[in-house]
């Protein structure tokens, strides 16, 4: 299937979003339980397996903190290198859901925190920024309404919507 456009986003409801978040966090499941079968393991599929890829995660202030932190995991546990930036409201939320009150690599991901890179959400001079900072692709989960407007409409106030536009801007 093709990806879906914002437009295309905006007209589907809030239920059927939830049910794309969570095939979407299965599949990444499943592509990480894929990448553990390289270690050695028969049936591995090394195509599947994120390794190596630099994957931008913003974290906005929308309900679901859980599904931020598993996805950092399966991304980290694939091999990913993940460039993480949070909301204020994002941090707000991690907080409040999951009692973090200070977000750093090693609580994210215990195994190997030099995989994720924090970036400050105002430094709009970030390399990520930029089309000349090599990123493989961006997510941002969980995402508020705020946010996927401000994305859609191609403002870029802040380094995570910023990053947005220099995805789409680059099809990556």
């Amino acid at each position: 299937t093709s990806p879906l456009s914002f437009s295309q986003v905006s007209t589907i409801s809030p239920q059927d979003r939830f049910f794309l978040l969570i095939k979407f966090l299965s599949w990444i499941d499943t592509r990480l339980s894929r990448s553990n079968l390289l270690n050695g393991h028969p049936g591995g599929d090394q195509h599947d397996a994120p390794i190596g890829k630099r994957i931008v995660v913003g974290i906005t202030g929308a309900s679901g903190a859980e599904y931020a932190r598993r996805l950092i995991e399966c991304l980290c546990g694939s091999g990913a290198e993940v460039h993480l930036i949070i909301t204020p409201n994002g941090r707000r939320l991690f907080a409040e859901e999951l009692g973090i009150r200070e977000i750093t690599p090693l609580v994210l991901w215990r195994s190997g925190p030099e995989r994720i890179t924090l970036h400050s959400y105002r430094d709009v001079g970030s390399p990520l920024g930029s089309g000349s900072c090599p990123t493989d692709g961006m997510i941002v989960c969980p995402c508020s309404a705020n946010t996927l407007a401000a994305m859609a409409a191609g403002l870029a106030e802040n380094l995570l919507t910023r990053a947005a536009a220099v995805t789409l801007k680059e099809q990556r």
